[in-house]
């Protein structure tokens, strides 16, 4: 697409300073300047924000098929998840527990010592210079989202097998906390910057602010405000970092 734009309005200038210009201007052929429009709306959004857009598309689509249907009859390898128990020093726990601790250490050792995990730091904080660098930006990208739903697929499992039921809208209210717990264990909104233990360590902090809300009896819509005001605060924060 090309807008045309007058030379009139280049020529001011010379038409005020020599008076035989005034017409000139006027009188002088049209420019055509490249404009893209979809390219300058949709570079305008934030990378970060990206997959928040894509939820929100196939979430509805989601609605739209299954129409807030309820599973009740779960496959059993799925309750076997979070009903399988294992004795660690002579304490039982739940199975889930330990691989949840396994799988946080190799996801650490894979951002900290891996190639690919620094990589995924270079394209979060600078994606410019790691194409610069040679780095195939768009493959790394699209491997950490296939990473992060793969993860999201399995803690979705975990869920369904501890309530026993699975339902289009039961993880609705671990969105926002989530983003919480990632944002308070130290991982930069503005990307470049986190860790898997510093998110299970912000988990833990927004556990217990749950429970403090929990037992002051304050309900469910005061914990979402208070994960919405430690969202903002710390994004505040960061803001004032990088300006």
């Amino acid at each position: 697409m090309t807008a045309t734009v007058p030379a009139a309005v280049g020529d001011t200038g010379a038409s005020g300073a020599g008076g035989s210009g005034s017409g000139s201007g006027l009188a002088g052929s049209d420019h055509e300047v490249e404009y893209s429009p979809s390219k300058s709306l949709l570079a305008r959004v934030p990378r970060s924000v990206w997959p928040l857009l894509a939820f929100l598309v196939l979430f509805g689509v989601i609605l739209l098929q299954f129409n807030f249907s309820e599973l009740t009859q779960i496959p059993e390898f799925i309750t076997a998840i979070t009903s399988a128990q294992i004795s660690v020093f002579g304490f039982s726990m739940a199975a889930v527990l330990p691989l949840g601790l396994v799988l946080m250490v190799v996801l650490q050792l894979v951002l900290s010592y891996t190639g690919w995990g620094r990589s995924l730091f270079l394209v979060g904080a600078a994606p410019e210079t790691a194409r610069l660098a040679g780095l195939p930006v768009d493959r790394i990208r699209i491997t950490g989202y296939i990473i992060s739903g793969i993860l999201a697929a399995f803690a979705g499992m975990v869920i369904v097998g501890y309530f026993q039921q699975a339902s289009a809208t039961m993880g609705d209210s671990y969105l926002l906390s989530s983003v919480a717990a990632v944002v308070v264990g130290g991982a930069s909104i503005f990307g470049g910057r986190g860790s898997v233990v510093g998110t299970v360590g912000g988990a833990l902090v927004l556990g217990q602010v749950a429970t403090l809300v929990t037992v002051l009896n304050l309900g469910s819509n005061v914990q979402q405000l208070i994960y919405g005001a430690i969202i903002l605060v710390v994004i505040s924060l960061y803001g004032r970092k990088r300006g």
